[in-house]
């Protein structure tokens, strides 16, 4: 009987512990999500504008560009795919082409390492094409 009491006694506290702990020592969910990560102020800012993002959606591709993306070599394009099914997304690299499937909500990051012109769109929307000029 005196060992169920210092039991009950002792998740009791460990109750109350947890909670007063939470309140106190936890940040709240109004603090931003960087600021409960951990992560600095402006690094996330900063993340983004450095990558040039090109979102492929039910319509085709969207993103703060217009047809035509002029970057420096050796810098990348992420293209990332938010829509539900997959899309296949061509390169035209002069008189050669490629293709690669991007599955539902994934991100391809493709550096580019030479000089040149790419003509990008998807198979499903071939009359969408985004020109990529690397300097």
């Amino acid at each position: 009987m005196k060992k169920r009491k210092i039991l009950i006694i002792t998740i009791v506290l460990a109750i109350i512990g947890g909670v007063v702990f939470s309140f106190y020592y936890l940040p709240s969910k109004s603090t931003p999500l960087r600021k409960r990560m951990g992560i600095p102020g402006g690094f996330l800012e900063k993340f983004a504008k450095e990558r040039q993002i090109i979102e492929i959606t039910s319509e085709g591709f969207r993103g703060d560009f217009e047809k035509e993306i002029t970057i420096n070599k050796g810098e990348k394009i992420h293209f990332v795919n938010k829509d539900k099914k997959t899309h296949t997304l061509v390169r035209e690299f002069g008189d050669q082409t490629a293709s690669i499937e991007l599955k539902p909500i994934s991100t391809l990051f493709f550096p580019f390492d030479n000089s040149g012109e790419s003509n990008f769109y998807l198979k499903e929307f071939p009359e969408k094409k985004i020109k990529i000029i690397v300097k």
